[in-house]
C-alpha cells in the first residue's frame, strides 16, 4: 500500500494496516521495530525514528535518534497518554522528549518526519508539529499554526511542505509559486509537485530533477 524510507532502511504498509520493516544491522536506534503495529493507516520515517498514523488518529512512533543505538543502549517500549485518555507507543532515548510529543498526538489522518522534524495532519486540514531540541524550524511561525486547509504534507532534507485546498504550496524553507498542485514530494534541494493536469513542476532545481519537466 505504501513504501517510505528512513535512509538506510524501508517501512512497507500493507493493505491489512501492519507494518513489514527491512534495515541494515547496524546504527539503527529501534526504528524497524514495528512487527506488532496494527490499524496503521498512514507511515512516515526518517533517519532517526518511523512514525505510524492509526486508523483511530493516533500514533505510533519507534526509534530514538542517531546516537541512542549503540551497542548496550538497550530501549524498551512505553506508552504515552495523551491528555484526552488516548495513548501512543514511543521507545524510550536519547531523543525521548520529541518523540513522546509525537506519541501523544490525537485526530491525526497522516505524518511526515524529517531531520528533527515531524508534523501530522489533522482531520480539519491543521497541521500539528514537534522538533528535537537544537533543531531550528525556519520560515514558520510557533508550531506551523499558520497552516490552514492542508489535504496532504511531504517531508525530506529538512523541509516540510502542505498541499493546500486550493492548490497552492506552502513550505517551512521557502516561498513555493505553485498553482493547481495535488501532491508534493521533497528530495535534496527541490520540491516536486503533481499538478491537477498531469504535469510536474520542480522549485528548486538540482542536477537531473530537471528531467521530470516531461513526465
Amino acid at each position: 500500500k505504501k513504501v517510505v524510507s528512513g535512509g538506510g532502511w524501508l517501512l512497507g504498509l500493507r493493505e491489512d494496516g501492519t507494518v513489514i520493516s527491512w534495515g541494515v544491522s547496524g546504527g539503527l536506534s529501534g526504528q524497524t521495530d514495528v512487527a506488532d503495529w496494527t490499524d496503521i493507516a498512514d507511515i512516515a520515517a526518517c533517519d532517526q525514528a518511523a512514525i505510524g498514523v492509526k486508523t483511530d488518529g493516533t500514533v505510533l512512533v519507534a526509534g530514538g535518534g542517531p546516537d541512542s543505538g549503540a551497542a548496550g543502549n538497550a530501549q524498551a517500549d512505553r506508552d504515552v497518554n495523551a491528555e484526552d485518555g488516548s495513548s501512543g507507543s514511543v521507545q524510550t532515548g536519547a531523543e525521548e522528549d520529541w518523540l513522546e510529543e509525537i506519541a501523544s498526538w490525537t485526530g491525526v489522518t497522516q505524518a511526515a518526519i524529517t531531520d528533527g522534524i515531524a508534523v501530522g495532519l489533522k482531520e480539519d486540514g491543521t497541521v500539528m508539529s514537534a522538533a528535537a531540541d537544537g533543531t531550528v524550524v525556519s520560515g514558520t511561525t510557533a508550531g506551523f499554526s499558520e497552516w490552514t486547509q492542508i489535504g496532504s504534507i511531504a517531508a525530506g532534507n529538512g523541509e516540510i511542505v502542505g498541499v493546500r485546498s486550493d492548490g497552492t504550496v506552502l513550505s517551512n524553507r521557502r516561498t513555493l509559486s505553485v498553482s493547481g498542485a495535488q501532491s508534493a514530494a521533497v528530495g535534496g534541494d527541490y520540491v516536486a509537485t503533481v499538478l491537477s493536469d498531469g504535469t510536474v513542476d520542480v522549485s528548486g532545481i538540482s542536477g537531473g530533477a530537471a528531467n521530470v519537466y516531461s513526465w
